[in-house]
């Protein structure tokens, strides 16, 4: 008898499940390990900047942040990922091209910051660094990232979650370290001294073996230009939904309002900078070999991974909004115990988000990046028109409830368009079942802490959450199986 080569096909269905599981576990455990490293990175910075230091701080990263990682990224992470696992022989090419355009758009983007920094009288230093950070960390998806994406697109994250940590381990050593001494300045130092050892390893694990000046084509990066300009146009609109707020603040309020502001969104960051773009980075480069090979896995893949993650976020908002003064006394050591509800409401902000992330990442990765424009037209147009009529009569909590409109409209856009993409799956009983649990989740999150204590309240609070998850059918027992059955398969 001749063995068939690789396996049975329920055995690749598995082997292959489990590579996203086994993938998916190590980027959130990293994910993990490095936001209570941040949170409590954070917990020292708040506690020692004044709300109007940390609104300065605030201010001038969301600028550089729009600027730099618009015009430098360009939107092409999503494109060099899907075009090297289409291309692989041509990653070389793919990847030193990106890098290249990377370089070069970094001078005029950092010129740019430190202009305007002039014109409103930010730091020159404070963006000059922030601007090199932005080039060299991995989470601003630039240079490093570029690094890290043939280990990316082969589902192997053992470096990129080590060197992850490393990073948040030496940026809360030089935050504690210099506690005494923290300024807007200090931090941004502490933030890119953290980030050079991880970027000097991944180059000199490298070598110039699939990064190199010899391997850059003006056609390759053409190429890129040309399939990144949807995908522009759709950044554009995001990056003016999520930095106009804080510019609204600075025009209409005080440093002081930004502070609040700009304390309650970093204490959410870490936790949707990690946990949907750690699910994302595992499946997507499956789901994008999947598409050219056999749809009807790839559609049960993001399906089961959308109901996933949408039951990640749920609990997570539910138990953590119960927990708000415990989060509040974490990252600020009760210098914000003012702005409670502040804080509540961007508790309940990954749930849009981690499916906005989910669905523009999957778009990209089946080719369909020009159905992020509508998204993120719906976030940009919610954010600039909410802005304006808000945040100049209710300052920081006006731009919060306008933050907690757009990502909630822009979710209900990128379910329509994950429906039509896939084609299956979502069905409006799929739809009913994720607003039934939020309604769970929120009414026992502003129930129970007023009847039993915080500890207790978010644990019942999650076991309710999960309870109608299951129930609603948000999250089926066969779900729950597939993933034993892989833990306890060998590959």
């Amino acid at each position: 008898m001749v063995a068939v080569r690789g396996g049975t096909m329920s055995e690749q269905k598995y082997g292959l499940a489990s590579r996203i599981l086994k993938g998916s576990a190590m980027l959130l455990f990293s994910q993990g390990a490095t936001m209570v490293l941040y949170f409590l990175a954070q917990r020292v910075i708040l506690s020692a900047l004044t709300k109007e230091a940390n609104g300065v701080l605030f201010g001038e990263r969301r600028f550089v942040d729009f600027v730099v990682i618009m015009l430098v990224d360009f939107g092409m992470n999503g494109i060099t990922m899907r075009r090297m696992i289409m291309q692989p022989d041509r990653a070389q090419v793919i990847l030193s091209s990106t890098v290249a355009y990377r370089l070069m758009m970094f001078v005029p983007a950092s010129l740019l910051s430190l202009g305007y920094a002039y014109a409103v009288g930010y730091s020159l230093v404070d963006v000059a660094l922030w601007c090199f950070f932005l080039l060299i960390s991995t989470r601003s998806g630039l240079i490093r990232y570029t690094y890290e994406m043939p280990f990316r697109s082969k589902v192997r994250f053992g470096w990129v979650a080590f060197l992850s940590i490393l990073d948040a381990v030496l940026f809360l050593g030089m935050v504690w370290w210099w506690r005494d001494h923290l300024s807007p300045t200090v931090v941004i130092q502490a933030f890119v001294l953290s980030t050079i050892p991880g970027l000097i390893f991944m180059i000199a694990y490298d070598r110039g073996r699939t990064i190199h000046p010899r391997f850059m084509e003006m056609g390759e990066v053409k190429t890129l230009l040309r399939e990144s300009m949807p995908v522009i146009l759709a950044m554009v609109f995001i990056h003016v939904h999520d930095k106009m707020d804080a510019m609204f603040l600075q025009w209409f309020a005080d440093a002081k309002e930004v502070g609040i502001y700009g304390a309650a969104y970093v204490s959410l960051a870490p936790l949707t900078n990690t946990i949907p773009l750690a699910a994302s980075m595992a499946i997507i480069p499956v789901l994008a070999r999947l598409a050219k090979e056999n749809w009807a896995e790839c559609q049960r893949y993001a399906v089961t991974g959308f109901r996933f993650l949408v039951v990640i976020a749920l609990l997570s908002s539910t138990m953590l909004s119960v927990l708000t003064p415990y989060v509040i006394e974490l990252v600020s050591k009760g210098v914000y115990a003012d702005n409670h509800l502040h804080f509540f409401l961007f508790m309940w902000m990954p749930v849009p988000i981690f499916i906005l992330v989910y669905v523009q990442e999957l778009t990209i990765a089946l080719g369909h990046q020009k159905s992020n424009i509508p998204i993120a037209g719906v976030l940009a147009a919610v954010t600039v028109v909410g802005g304006l009529l808000a945040i100049p009569t209710w300052h920081a909590l006006g731009a919060v409830w306008v933050k907690l409109a757009s990502v909630g409209l822009g979710a209900v856009v990128a379910v329509m368009l994950f429906r039509r993409i896939l084609g299956t799956g979502i069905t409006l009983q799929f739809v009913a079942s994720i607003v039934v649990v939020l309604l769970v989740g929120i009414l026992t999150s502003v129930w129970l802490p007023r009847v039993m204590m915080l500890p207790l309240a978010a644990a019942v609070a999650g076991v309710l959450t999960l309870a109608a998850a299951m129930l609603t059918g948000l999250l089926r027992t066969s779900d729950v199986r597939l993933i034993r059955s892989i833990l306890r398969t060998r590959t």
